[in-house]
């Protein structure tokens, strides 16, 4: 399947790579400084709906079975 997205030659091969390792090997001094002080969010404006009770985590996994049979790789 084609894709429909172009890309850049910069974003592909020998210019990504030097950008990346030079990014690495300087990086910026504070995240601050690049994006600002971010404030925490306020959680109960996010997650409006309250609940007292939530529903029990369980497992769907088999573990009365092997994952593999016995031999299949050559073991036993």
């Amino acid at each position: 399947m084609k894709s429909t997205y172009f890309l850049s030659p910069f974003y592909t091969g020998s210019a990504l790579k030097a950008q990346l390792i030079k990014q690495f090997y300087n990086p910026p001094g504070s995240l601050n400084g690049l994006f600002g002080s971010i404030e925490a969010p306020d959680l109960n404006a996010l997650f409006q709906k309250k609940r007292a009770r939530f529903n029990k985590r369980t497992s769907s996994a088999h573990w009365d079975t092997p994952v593999m049979k016995p031999g299949l790789l050559g073991r036993k």
